[in-house]
């Protein structure tokens, strides 16, 4: 029994709670929002926890980590909150402003019930007033900036906009606040309830909270058809969870006040006591199918998942051991997955695929002769079509007939059952089908966004112009412009039929517009043109990217999107019809290759997905594909086949190859049946998305089976057997050894995937040094030789340049090589890098020789550059010394002679291909003499950081010359 004193103590702070019981009260508040929101989730995604778990059992358990993870972070949330509350009310003078505002209402109540509506009045014209005039702010500068891309500019012009718009609205406030006022003071004489109602000191914030619902929900209205593209889920939960705070603050209230009264400390005790059952909850539920769940198909699963794994971030690498963290060391920030894996050196740095052994190809060219029966003066049409899904093709078995052309083609021709793109984006398939590589291999120049073909790469249009045919390309979207140079090795490159497609909104996923018709004017054009010529023509068909459109003569299916899709694969399939007509009528038909391709498919909302770009799932990325070979006899292939392959099969075709920088194989022995099918062929996939490529998704599929490694940022596996389940229903991950070889090679390729290149760069012997520089850098590096391809090149070409070096020791891995183009006493730009063979694992005695890429800016200045290299830490340069007197030297740098930049000639001139052919030492007369004053560098062009600034990538110039001043740390080699 309490006593007396204790109950009332009791009584008090039921009536008067303190500071602690106020903010234990929050956390309480927090644990049953989040509860009674995990409830919700779940029930709304409860069939779609199948794709992982489909026992009832598993089920449960999955609701019980959602709710133990969403329990435990709105309790940190809404506890956090409520003590940043209570303290600005406490200990500032907000609480005193807050205090007063509320006795000045009361006191005008007591005195007049009509003045009691001010606030009231005031809430009512505010918000109307504000939020309307920052909507027109907004609808004004939108329209005003749309084609604005000066990145300073547009937040400047939005942020005088905003407070235009506020500082307008705050004098209209007041001057319509009274008008309101008056008339709720007549309103107050109409009814008791109503004046009730109106003087409550709870309406203002209970009406304010109804207006702030109401414009989010016009604004939501109104911007549905782009907002409903988006993966609302997390803001419709996190609503869920503040919409919840309400009853669950009455709720905690109610345990507050029943806990106080049962005895005195029972609070402090219980709210530590329901977070640590949260906690168990979390950590006893949280297996890896159930953690594939929380990520893929809960509103905040991830987010909570993710601050889970963070704090249990031992060595702060960005992964966890556990709750699916995937990091098999977490003592070792070297070590996780994602990271570098270094070859054959005992450890498995990415936690996949053990210690990763070097070789040159993952698997055999197949090239085989070519046989008498095809024409030898073939021509080549290559079709691609934009976000086509195989599954939706009636030659694949769709029970619509959305392709009848494209049916009699593939009677014809060889139709691969199981064609995949490697992508599922087109800024990703179109460079790995005109090159031959895969996306996240091939050679970008990233001075252009979306990044471009390097001048260096191989392309379809060169290899058949090396044929000797007439290549021709018609293009109809922006990112197809010549400035990313997939028109490398087309006569004719025509991209004017960007202009029928636009986006409203600026946003590429939703493009409207329609140019199937115009693509196959020009094709046929171009054939007739042509006709007496060996040609190659590549066509590319938009039309069925989102959004779906009507067009006339053409079936209709519904009005759903996906009927509208597959309205629109009719549509470009008719298009495709009259081109291959035309082929007919000059009698080319059967003189002419042909290959139909999707660059990647659509999600229609399986798995939760709607149209493309960030999944590998089958509906994203498996795509038609089609190739008829004049001569050959018809057939099916259930061998899984990819866009790298197409480059790989017209150079077999036109007797060239095999190349070492094309990565597919070729197919024309399964086109002509000279070799059977390779039964454990496996495709490989590769998605990079987020912030700093922050998203890593690899796939690898064969005949039988699909299987997924989310590498980052939440590590896991998903295997599918597309053999039994095509539309990826149901992971048997854990549970069908079947797949399990598969599983292996996506792990022995992503190891090899992700070698740099030039990795494998020792030397047997020191070689012979046409112009020795020999700089001795620190203690550990001996830069012997550094050779250009040129001694000019244009904006935005690729330059290469060899360095040779001489190990002396090893160094922190932290340590970069520094490469300085400087004009003017300005840095330009830079070709800063880590040797593809880690400092860490030098040697004394060692000599290596690398390649290093780099893409001149297309912001570049014009004119002679001289180009200075060092080893760098932050803003830490090693010294450096020579005994060549023709070497200088200055602020820890060697100067490497000079390169000259020049102004692009037209586009379309024929490709360069750059080889080593000049020593540094030889690309003209030195400009600046021993002892001269030297230029420093200004900054990173591409970063925009000034270089005087500490901790930055390009260092900032020292005085101090010589050896013997520091010495880099050093430690063995694994």
């Amino acid at each position: 029994m309490l006593s007396d004193a204790e109950r009332g103590a009791a009584a008090n702070a039921r009536e008067n709670p303190t500071w602690t019981t106020k903010v234990l009260t929050g956390v309480l508040t927090g644990v049953i929002a989040g509860v009674l929101a995990a409830l919700v989730d779940s029930l709304w995604a409860w069939s779609a926890f199948s794709q992982f778990i489909p026992q009832a059992t598993r089920k449960i358990q999955a609701v019980a980590y959602l709710a133990s993870a969403y329990g435990f972070t709105s309790a940190l949330v809404f506890g956090v909150l409520t003590l940043l509350v209570v303290g600005l009310l406490r200990w500032t003078r907000l609480g005193d402003l807050t205090r007063a505002l509320a006795t000045f209402h009361a006191e005008a109540r007591v005195r007049s019930e009509a003045t009691g509506v001010s606030v009231l009045s005031f809430v009512l014209t505010a918000l109307p007033i504000g939020g309307g005039l920052l909507g027109v702010a907004f609808l004004t500068a939108s329209k005003s900036l749309e084609r604005r891309h000066h990145a300073g500019l547009v937040v400047a012009v939005a942020m005088v906009a905003a407070l235009a718009a506020v500082v307008l609205a705050i004098p209209l406030t007041f001057a319509v606040a009274r008008g309101v006022e008056w008339g709720l003071a007549r309103l107050l004489g109409l009814h008791p309830l109503v004046r009730r109602l109106l003087t409550s000191p709870h309406t203002w914030w209970i009406v304010a909270l109804l207006l702030c619902f109401g414009g989010g929900s016009l604004v939501v209205f109104k911007a549905w058809k782009t907002l409903s593209l988006l993966n609302l889920r997390p803001a419709w939960i996190a609503l869920a969870i503040a919409v919840l705070g309400i009853p669950a603050y009455a709720i905690a209230r109610t345990l507050t006040r029943l806990l106080t009264r049962l005895r005195r400390g029972a609070l402090g005790v219980a709210v530590p006591v329901v977070l640590i059952g949260c906690l168990a909850g979390v950590f006893g539920f949280g297996a890896d199918d159930i953690l594939k769940v929380a990520v893929a198909h809960s509103g905040l699963g991830a987010v909570a998942t993710r601050l889970f794994q963070v704090a249990g971030d031992l060595d702060r690498d960005g992964y966890a051991r556990w709750l699916g963290g995937g990091d098999c060391d977490d003592g070792d920030a070297s070590i996780h997955p994602g990271a570098r894996d270094i070859p054959e050196d005992g450890i498995d740095q990415n936690c996949v695929g053990g210690d990763v052994e070097l070789r040159m190809r993952f698997e055999d060219d197949a090239y085989i002769a070519v046989p008498k029966s095809i024409p030898k003066d073939f021509n080549v049409l290559l079709l691609t079509i934009d976000t086509v899904r195989a599954d939706h093709f009636s030659a694949y078995g769709y029970q619509r007939e959305t392709t009848p052309v494209f049916d009699q083609l593939a009677a014809q021709g060889t139709l691969f059952v199981n064609g995949w793109a490697h992508a599922p984006s087109t800024r990703y398939s179109m460079p790995a089908i005109l090159t031959g590589r895969y996306p996240l291999n091939v050679y970008y120049d990233y001075s252009v966004w979306w990044p471009a073909l390097q001048s260096k790469s191989r392309t379809i249009g060169e290899v058949m112009r090396a044929a000797g045919m007439t290549t021709g390309a018609f293009l109809n979207y922006s990112y197809f412009e010549v400035v990313r140079r997939m028109d490398q090795g087309y006569d004719s490159y025509d991209n004017s039929h960007e202009s029928l497609h636009g986006s409203k909104s600026g946003d590429p996923a939703k493009t409207q517009g329609s140019s199937s018709k115009e693509q196959s004017d020009s094709a046929i054009g171009y054939i007739k043109k042509h006709a007496h010529e060996r040609f190659h023509l590549w066509v590319h068909y938009y039309d069925p990217h989102y959004e779906y459109e009507r067009h006339e003569a053409i079936p209709d299916f519904g009005d759903k999107d996906v009927d509208l899709y597959d309205h629109e694969i009719r549509f470009t399939d008719t298009q495709i019809g009259r081109v291959l007509d035309e082929l007919k009528a000059e009698d080319l038909y059967d003189k002419t290759v042909i290959i139909i391709t999707g660059d990647h498919g659509e999600g229609f909302g399986e798995h939760g997905i709607i149209l493309h770009g960030y999944h590998l799932y089958a509906a994203q990325t498996k795509v038609p594909f089609l190739i008829r070979v004049p001569g050959t006899k018809p057939s099916r292939v259930t061998m899984p086949v990819s866009h790298i392959d197409i480059l790989a099969t017209l150079a077999n075709l036109t007797e060239q190859g095999p190349f070492d920088d094309v990565l597919g194989r070729s197919l024309l022995d399964l086109i002509t049946g000279a070799e059977a099918p390779d039964d454990d062929r496996v495709v490989f996939q590769q998605l990079a998305f987020g912030t700093g490529d922050s998203n890593q998704i690899r796939a690898a599929a064969s005949e039988k089976c699909h299987v997924i490694y989310n590498v980052s940022p939440n590590p896991s596996w998903e295997v599918y057997r597309i053999d039994q389940d095509p539309e990826e229903k149901t992971d048997v991950s854990g549970s069908d050894s079947e797949c399990d070889w598969v599983r292996e090679k996506l792990e022995a390729w992503y190891d090899w995937s992700e070698l740099p290149s030039g990795f494998d760069a020792l030397l047997a012997e020191r070689p012979k040094l046409e112009h020795p520089i020999e700089g001795i850098i620190g203690d550990s590096a001996e830069l012997l030789e550094a050779t250009f391809s040129a001694t000019s090149v244009e904006r935005g070409d690729t330059l290469n340049l060899q360095l040779t070096w001489a190990a002396h020791g090893n160094l922190d891995d932290d340590w970069r090589i520094f490469v300085h183009f400087i004009q003017k006493d300005r840095l330009d730009f830079q070709g800063d890098h880590s040797p593809p063979r880690a400092f860490s694992l030098w040697e004394d005695g060692d000599i290596l020789r690398y390649t290093h890429e780099l893409t001149i800016p297309r912001s570049a200045r014009s004119g002679v550059h001289n180009v200075w290299l060092g080893i760098y830490r932050k803003s830490d340069r090693l010294d450096v010394v020579s005994d060549n007197s023709n070497v200088l030297i200055d602020d820890r740098r060697i100067h490497l002679g000079t390169i000259e930049v020049k102004t692009p000639t037209p586009m379309h001139r024929p490709p360069q291909k750059a080889q080593m052919e000049a020593p540094l030492g030889a690309l003209g007369p030195r400009e600046l003499k021993a002892g001269a004053a030297l230029p420093r560098g200004k900054g990173d062009p591409e970063t925009e950081i000034p270089a005087d600034k500490e901790g930055v990538e390009n260092p900032k110039p020292k005085t101090v010359h010589g050896l013997g001043k520091r010495k880099p740390k050093t430690k063995a080699a694994p």
